[in-house]
């Protein structure tokens, strides 16, 4: 049995396995040549998502790129590392994460103390703003992203990013929770699949993109899926590449 990927290209293989805002979000990518595999983001329900994949390839994964600290982003994280510590996984773990990522690194800290005795594995945390980083086969650089918490005041931006994927000439973009900002017209053409944000029907803050916007941006990759849609929106829907 083989995985029903959600994008094939020359390099990469796109799995988003759940994106829906407020919920969870969480992006399988393969290398394909090698059968290395990415994990963008881990919200709640991560391992069960993955363990509905053949041929156990959560264990295969060598890094976790995080875009924030969102509990639909992170939540499933404290459950996954679990998981690689039941099945004695025994290489290292790089988990990327925009810095004073509180939500992220308090579950890391809590399973590190809880499994100090029977710890497998070490767990690389690498901090990033804008930076690119080498993690083979993948190059993986991020972007600062206009994002906020709903319980931040008003105009305060939290510490979120986007990546950029690449091997070789393919690249994938995933703009994690972001509201409209020029460079992402900048950022996201020509790049072969834009992973987009799509929260709102109609505009509501400036911290998440609507339909309207996202579309736009899709226009200018040469291909494209709709993630993080609304609750009431059901994912497959929307869910779309071009011809």
């Amino acid at each position: 049995m083989s995985v029903n990927w959600d994008w094939v290209g020359k390099e990469f293989n796109v799995k988003v396995l759940f994106s829906v805002a407020g919920v969870a979000s969480q992006i399988l990518i393969q290398s394909r040549k090698e059968e290395s595999f990415l994990l963008v983001d881990a919200g709640d329900g991560i391992v069960r998502d993955l363990l509905e994949l053949p041929g156990r390839i959560f264990e295969k994964i060598n890094t976790i790129a995080i875009t924030h600290g969102h509990f639909d982003h992170v939540g499933g994280i404290f459950s996954l590392l679990s998981i690689f510590r039941l099945v004695n996984r025994s290489e290292t773990l790089t988990i990327i994460s925009p810095p004073d990522n509180s939500n992220l690194k308090n579950m890391i800290n809590v399973f590190t103390e809880y499994n100090t005795a029977h710890q497998t594995f070490d767990i690389n945390y690498v901090e990033t703003t804008d930076k690119s980083f080498k993690f083979k086969p993948f190059t993986i650089t991020s972007f600062l992203v206009q994002h906020r918490s709903s319980l931040s005041p008003p105009g305060k931006k939290m510490s979120a990013v986007g990546y950029k994927i690449s091997k070789k000439d393919e690249t994938i973009l995933y703009t994690g929770d972001t509201g409209y900002f020029d460079q992402l017209k900048i950022l996201v053409k020509g790049v072969d699949l834009a992973l987009i944000e799509a929260t709102f029907i109609e505009k509501k803050e400036d911290y998440h993109l609507t339909l309207f916007e996202a579309k736009k941006l899709s226009e200018l990759a040469k291909d494209y899926i709709l993630v993080h849609v609304p609750t009431h929106i059901h994912f497959q829907n929307l869910k779309k590449g071009k011809d």
